[in-house]
């Protein structure tokens, strides 16, 4: 296989790092007020949101495993996803992701270990493509299609900060290495790994690595071949540390730790990112998750702060109309779909 006909000029090429901390000047905080756009999400837990071609898509897991497509024109819903295990089929639905084409997207489904795509103009609930990881691309999180032919994923297993492979699960390349990640200590790759466990975004340039743990995130310049990681605002110190499994050494967070970005969005433009804040005692407690909306330009500079009136655990974007729709963090299943203009 060519390698470089499918989508880099090369991989053999190293890929460059970059460790920036963006302490400028201090953006006041915005705040915005909500407005319920669709209270009808139902019974079961809504785990992410995706603005598309003036639809909305939420997915949705226990103990309704569906997705649910709002149009925002005739404020119709559409339900989509049948559960199991046969073609077109799926069950965990979990992360989104656009595809070039407009009125379709991506499902991941963290039970499966794979890739579906779901067309909303034809209304059909099976998914007209699925893309199932194997081999060693089992291990990967946050699968995002890079074109017809490549993916990139995060991995647990410490052995690369991302990984890119094929749809037949053969992995191509892997990029970055978590042990020149020492600012919280000499610790293994796989424990560096999980303490930066996040999420991925793209748009289709560059790659979106947000972390849950630490208010950080990184970005991949896929045509420079270079990464570079930023601070964000919070300096979130996690509390952690590891313990023995079947004689390795695991990663341990302490309950106290406190959850950084809990979901991001990637434009053209700009970076999005929930920050949370809090603990998950503190969720259990209170019921929020995230009231804080953090806008950088792709340099790493803050340019937007808001301030959100409902707490929120997902989001998404429309940049034409200012937009942000947002899944409201929810007690006894009852989450709603709101928005803020900006």
């Amino acid at each position: 296989m060519k390698i470089h006909t499918l989508l880099f000029a090369s991989f053999s090429i190293a890929l460059s790092c970059t460790n920036t901390t963006k302490d400028k000047a201090i953006v006041t905080p915005t705040s915005l007020t909500s407005k319920v756009v669709f209270d009808d999400v139902g019974i079961g837990k809504a785990e992410h949101i995706l603005f598309q071609a003036n639809k909305l898509v939420v997915t949705k897991n226990l103990p309704e495993e569906l997705i649910l497509v709002y149009d925002l024109t005739s404020s119709s819903r559409t339900i989509m996803g049948q559960y199991g295990d046969g073609p077109g089929e799926i069950r965990n639905p979990w992360s989104l992701q656009k595809s070039k084409e407009p009125d379709q997207f991506w499902v991941a489904s963290i039970g499966q270990k794979m890739l579906s795509k779901f067309n909303i103009a034809s209304g059909a609930r099976l998914a007209e493509e699925q893309i199932k990881l194997k081999g060693e691309a089992t291990v990967i999180l946050e699968p995002l299609t890079l074109n017809n032919n490549l993916l990139i994923g995060s991995s647990l297993d410490g052995k690369s900060i991302f990984t890119v492979f094929n749809r037949e699960g053969e992995i191509i390349e892997r990029l970055g290495d978590w042990s020149e990640k020492t600012g919280f200590g000499e610790y293994p790759a796989h424990v560096v790994s999980a303490l930066y466990e996040g999420r991925l975004r793209t748009n289709g340039s560059q790659v979106l690595y947000s972390c849950i743990a630490l208010d950080r995130f990184m970005l991949l310049d896929l045509a420079k071949m270079e990464m570079e990681e930023f601070q964000g605002p919070f300096h979130i110190q996690p509390e952690f540390g590891t313990v023995p499994d079947r004689g390795v050494s695991v990663f341990a967070p302490s309950p106290d730790t406190k959850f950084g970005f809990i979901d991001s969005f990637l434009s053209d433009d700009y970076v999005y990112l929930l920050y949370s804040g809090l603990s998950p005692k503190e969720i259990t407690q209170t019921g929020k998750m995230a009231n804080d909306l953090l806008v950088y330009d792709l340099k790493g500079n803050l340019v937007h702060h808001f301030l959100l009136d409902v707490s929120l655990k997902a989001f998404s974007i429309d940049e034409n109309t200012n937009t942000i729709y947002g899944l409201t963090s929810y007690m006894n299943d009852d989450a709603k779909v709101v928005r803020f203009q900006f």
